[in-house]
C-alpha cells in the first residue's frame, strides 16, 4: 500500500511567525496531533505537544508570545506519497520519529503518523 493511501489528508498548518497562543490553541484540537509549520507553500517544520513542552521549559509564560518557527522542529522529514507504507515504517522506525511529512514534489499533500499505520494494521486480515 502506498503512503498516500494511509496518511491524514488533513493537515493543519501555522505560519512560521504565527504566536505560540495560536500553535497551542490549535494543536489542543488537531486530530494528528502534529502542526506543520509552513514557509509560504513548503513545509519547513513539525510542531507536536513535545515541542510544546520543550518550548514551555524555555521560554515559561512568553510560551505564547514565542513564534510557531521557535517551537517546531526544523529538518522535518518527509516522504513522498506514492513511497510504500513499509519503507516509510522503516524511515519512521530508524529515525526515532512518530510521524512522516507526505509531500508530492515540495507541495504538502498529508501527514503519515503512528496512529495512521495502527489504524492500517487493524483493517488487515490474514
Amino acid at each position: 500500500m502506498k503512503v498516500g493511501e494511509a496518511m491524514t489528508k488533513i493537515v493543519v498548518t501555522v505560519n512560521a511567525e504565527d504566536s505560540g497562543r495560536e500553535v497551542i490553541d490549535v494543536l489542543s484540537t488537531t486530530p494528528s496531533g502534529r502542526i506543520i509549520v509552513m514557509n509560504g507553500e513548503e513545509p519547513e517544520g513539525i510542531i507536536s505537544s513535545r515541542d510544546v513542552v520543550n518550548a514551555y521549559s524555555k521560554f515559561e509564560d512568553d510560551v505564547f508570545n514565542a513564534k510557531a518557527g521557535d517551537i517546531a522542529t526544523h529538518g522535518i522529514i518527509t516522504v513522498d506519497e506514492n513511497e510504500d507504507v513499509s519503507e516509510a515504517v522503516r524511515i519512521m522506525a530508524s529515525k526515532k520519529i512518530g510521524s512522516l511529512v507526505v509531500t508530492s514534489g515540495k507541495t504538502l499533500r498529508g501527514i503519515f503518523t503512528e496512529r495512521d499505520l495502527i489504524r492500517l494494521l487493524a483493517k488487515m486480515t490474514f
